[in-house]
């Protein structure tokens, strides 16, 4: 262990600034986070969806999409009220939130098991996705489906 301990001496953290002899940069603005949890963000999906735009730059192939949904009041910056909708538009919103939830399970369920594990080629990265908006869900999705499998007590 002394050797260990000698290698690890010879190492040192500090921020890049000061590597680099430089002043540190101004911190960055305090981010309000909102409350959220199971329920609320089934309520204000539209409020979470429009806080978590304006980290998430669009990269050239969502450029189409951001401005379908900046077009309806959904980005950083914006407030999207739901409450405000026509019957008929919360209606038609709901479906198609029903719908792609049901799509990207279903694509998530087509995966290979393979001793309790889905195996298959839904992961990676913005490249990968390359705005298949279906194959993102379902990775979602089965992360999701994951976490929640997991929390579940074993019973014999």
């Amino acid at each position: 262990m002394p050797n260990v301990v000698k290698v690890q001496a010879g190492y040192k953290a500090q921020p890049l600034s000061a590597y680099l002899k430089q002043p540190a940069p101004p911190a960055p603005p305090a981010i309000d986070f909102p409350k959220i949890d199971k329920e609320l963000v089934k309520t204000n999906f539209f409020e979470y969806l429009d806080f978590a735009l304006q980290f998430a730059p669009a990269g050239p192939e969502e450029e189409a999409i951001r401005a379908k949904l900046a077009s309806i009041g959904i980005g950083p910056g914006r407030k999207f009220n739901f409450k405000d909708l026509s019957l008929e538009h919360k209606a038609a919103i709901l479906l198609a939130m029903k719908e792609a939830t049901a799509r990207s399970t279903s694509t998530w369920s087509r995966q290979k098991d393979i001793n309790g594990w889905k195996v298959g080629s839904l992961f990676g990265d913005r490249a990968f996705y390359n705005g298949d908006w279906l194959k993102r869900a379902a990775c979602r999705q089965g992360r999701h489906l994951r976490q929640r499998r997991r929390r579940k007590p074993c019973i014999p």
